[in-house]
């Protein structure tokens, strides 16, 4: 009998560990009104966001029309906001936003005249102010709802991405911190990984006292490796950073109103991903065993340091989904019904962090599901070993005689 009750249990257990766990999908639908986006971006935006071509090739993502289709106004803070190259210094903080460098993005968000001034621009902001963008100056292609900017994207330009230290520096004290508001062109040496990391910690405490709005910071772009500007140690720490903005800055954030895009990933191979995957529905984050740390050949352009249209598009396609899941979990807006995915092998040890699949923490709560190169095995749902079990017990019987003249 102790044969038996332990030859059903082993049986049972297989299937258990055969079977996939089944996640809450995230819930990719567009917001059911208009809602107002500021976007902080310069040069890679008006590629990214328009119809660009430049020497007979298209950089154009076409991201503009993608946003409006899904309900997003959209306006943009850049290089030509008269506002914001003031050359205004008060107390050590440079005007922000020029050429979007994170150091401009503590003296937007955590400045003297951050709630004075600065913001109160930024949420009313209502059009496409960059002069290099005579391709979408028209703008949204949908009305203005009125009211203030709800979401708030802001990218770190190219310069952003030229990071000092080491991969694994952890964040300087932000007291200290000789980044804040600093352009990195004035003063390269204090762009570090360690005062990257501790600015954007800092943001945080803006960002939780501030919940009605939804923050989704995007990462510096890539450097094209025929281009000027790239560096193999600063592409690394890039990568680096990027990886921690996305697995660990929103690890004890408590808070659903913050989230992440690496553009710098999914520019730096064809096979690299940061999307809502459509099979799964949960969120995914993927790095290719052989993606380098510069923008893949197929998305590069001559010395070009801007992705072409290839990239663009690619970028817009899992963002777009993206950025409505993130606006849903932030309403609280039920996800859609999740679908099993059953599998008969088991789960493969995920790869390292700088090659292979990542552990998503773009949500801001940390809470999306995280994506491993085959399907997650786990338990399968308590009705199912029940049923299971009670097929097996009734064949317990025959199972005993076989074990007992054995």
């Amino acid at each position: 009998m102790k044969k038996t009750i332990a030859l059903i249990f082993l049986i049972i257990g297989f299937f258990s560990l055969s079977q996939n766990t089944t996640h809450a999908a995230e819930n990719t639908d567009p917001p059911s009104e208009v809602i107002r986006l500021v976007f902080i971006g310069a040069s890679t935006f008006g590629d990214w966001m328009g119809n660009t071509e430049r020497g007979g090739a298209s950089f154009a993502g076409d991201l503009l029309t993608n946003l409006n289709q899904n309900n997003y106004f959209v306006s943009n803070i850049g290089a030509s906001t008269t506002y914001f190259n003031s050359g205004v210094e008060v107390n050590g903080d440079y005007s922000p936003i020029t050429n979007n460098n994170i150091g401009n993005f503590f003296t937007l968000f955590r400045g003297v005249l951050s709630v004075s001034t600065y913001l109160p621009e930024l949420y009313s902001m209502s059009n496409l102010s960059m002069t290099d963008l005579e391709n979408i100056q028209n703008g949204s292609s949908i009305s203005d709802p009125g009211g203030e900017n709800e979401i708030v994207l802001f990218k770190a330009n190219h310069r952003s991405g030229k990071l000092l230290g080491n991969p694994s520096d952890s964040a300087s004290d932000i007291s200290t911190n000789s980044m804040r508001g600093v352009i990195q062109a004035d003063n390269p040496s204090v762009y570090t990984v360690a005062n990257a990391k501790s600015i954007y910690l800092d943001l945080l405490n803006y960002f939780a006292a501030n919940q009605d709005k939804l923050f989704v910071a995007i990462t510096s772009p890539s450097f094209n490796v025929n281009g000027p500007g790239y560096d193999v140690t600063e592409a690394a720490n890039t990568r680096a950073f990027a990886n921690w903005l996305v697995n660990d800055w929103l690890t004890d954030y408590e808070y659903d109103n913050v989230a992440v895009f690496d553009f710098f990933n999914i520019m730096t191979h064809v096979d690299n991903h940061h999307r809502v995957n459509s099979v799964t529905g949960e969120i995914e984050h993927t790095i290719d065993p052989e993606s380098p740390n510069y923008t893949d050949p197929s998305y590069a352009y001559l010395t070009d340091i801007h992705p072409l249209a290839a990239g663009h598009q690619k970028a817009t396609a899992e963002f777009t989904p993206l950025l409505n899941a993130y606006y849903n979990t932030w309403q609280g807006i039920t996800s859609v019904t999740p679908t099993p995915t059953p599998t008969l092998t088991a789960t493969p040890t995920p790869t390292p962090q700088v090659a292979g699949t990542q552990n998503s923490g773009s949500s801001s709560s940390g809470s999306t599901t995280s994506q491993v190169s085959l399907p997650e095995a786990g338990f399968i749902a308590p009705t199912l070993v029940l049923v299971i079990s009670g097929i097996l017990l009734i064949l317990a019987s025959p199972l005993v005689v076989v074990l007992t003249k054995k």
